[in-house]
């Protein structure tokens, strides 16, 4: 597995509130108790490969990338310039 920059690494210092309040927004299952668990492990892009039928979730080899989280992040920080 492959992870870039953490979510709480690219927030900038002072704003981590209003981050957290619109990041809550896309992401339903996060909260006020879970954001800082979720911000301190959470990786903006991940990458993942699987060469063994076990590990994949379609039983083949494969490679997922999820971006989800640079897109949340953007869109948060393209909306509070």
């Amino acid at each position: 597995m492959w992870a870039d920059k953490k979510v709480s690494d690219v927030i900038p210092k002072g704003q981590e509130e209003e981050y957290e309040k619109l990041w809550e927004i896309p992401m339903t299952r996060l909260s006020e108790d879970t954001w800082e668990e979720f911000s301190e492990n959470a990786s903006l892009v991940y990458g993942y490969c699987s060469d063994n039928a076990d590990d994949a979730p379609i039983g083949d080899k494969r490679i997922r990338i999820d971006a989800t989280n640079w897109v949340i992040y953007n869109t948060i920080k393209e909306g509070l310039e």
